[in-house]
């Protein structure tokens, strides 16, 4: 099975009261294992960054970067219905609206992320998960910590370059902002 489509089966679950990052198997290997492809991890790691530094400074070009025109990510936020936006054009679409609601508002945002944890990888996929602590501050003023996540990603390499193909991001506390400032244009699926 592809990952992408394993990926794809985990979306099926239902939600906990409780934020819970998706249900991963055990890693394939044992963590510390040293058996694998440093040039891959560290082009995912970077990847990773240039997603956290795109989200941060408001470079819609490099955060879309990070993603494959097939690109879709679920957003469950507690307390709301799950979000989700599919593709890299709608997802780039968002994102635009997202950065302009911040800017209006006077809202900077800093994602402090965890190494990733490899829970699968080949020559040309992988499935990763990170926690990251998200900092905000309006009009530069007292930057403080508002809420923590869980997000699990698949990537694929093609041609030499990795990008993402799906998200799934889980926060731990409902959000500072109302939804439709944070995730503009999209619609929760009729229950």
């Amino acid at each position: 099975m592809k990952l992408p489509v394993l990926c794809l089966l985990l979306i099926g679950g239902a939600a906990a009261a409780i934020a819970q990052p998706p249900a991963s198997p055990a890693p394939a290997t044992p963590p510390g294992d040293t058996r694998f492809d440093a040039t891959n991890r560290l082009a995912i790691t970077n990847l990773f960054g240039a997603m956290i530094r795109g989200l941060d400074e408001r470079d819609l070009t490099l955060l879309v970067s990070t993603v494959a025109p097939e690109f879709w990510a679920e957003y469950r936020v507690p307390g709301s219905p799950h979000y989700k936006v599919a593709g890299r054009d709608n997802f780039r679409a968002m994102m635009a609206k997202r950065f302009k609601n911040f800017e209006k508002s006077g809202v900077r945002r800093r994602h402090i992320i965890t190494p990733p944890f490899f829970i699968e990888q080949t020559p040309d996929s992988a499935r990763v998960t990170i926690h990251f602590l998200t900092c905000t501050a309006t009009n530069g003023k007292d930057w403080h910590p508002f809420a923590s996540a869980v997000a699990e990603f698949c990537a694929v390499k093609r041609d030499g370059v990795w990008t993402f193909t799906s998200q799934i991001e889980i926060p731990d506390t409902a959000l500072d902002l109302p939804l439709s400032t944070l995730l503009p244009g999209i619609t929760p699926p009729a229950p």
